[in-house]
């Protein structure tokens, strides 16, 4: 394999990485544009501009739940005035990584060990028995999950 080889192969693997950035790009932005406030106060509500009709209203916040992180030896009571698990976590320094923030992508599919969550908006990745995406839920009951 020669230098010239190289370069190409690099060359390739270069633009279907920018391909691949730039729908991550798209994606993220869509969901920028899809969420708006709902009368001025602190919760969101989420709308598609894709194919989904229907939206799922936001639940009523759930009062006095503990969320465990079973990995990192912590619990915190539930901040109803979160949007999500995702934002919740953010909020208490643990480490959660989320690319489109609508439960598109499944970058932050965590393993729900005990309880439910509710979904805000049905995602587009389906997370799997025993998994949850941080980015569209908020809890039902109490939680352990794997962080």
């Amino acid at each position: 394999m020669g230098l010239l080889d190289i370069y190409i192969i690099t060359a390739i693997l270069g633009v279907a990485l920018l391909f691949l950035g730039v729908r991550l790009l798209i994606n993220h932005c869509r969901t920028l544009l899809a969420t708006e406030t709902s009368g001025g106060d602190s919760q969101f509500r989420f709308t598609e501009i894709s194919d989904r009709t229907e939206q799922t209203p936001a639940p009523e916040p759930a009062r006095d739940l503990t969320i465990t992180f079973r990995k990192s030896d912590k619990a915190f009571a539930w901040d109803p005035e979160k949007k999500c698990l995702l934002d919740f976590i953010q909020a208490k320094g643990i480490e959660a990584e989320c690319l489109c923030g609508a439960g598109e992508c499944g970058s932050c599919r965590t393993r729900l060990i005990e309880g439910e969550v509710e979904y805000l908006l049905e995602p587009k990745v389906a997370p799997g028995e025993g998994f949850c995406l941080l980015c569209v839920t908020v809890p039902k009951t109490d939680l352990v999950l794997s962080r």
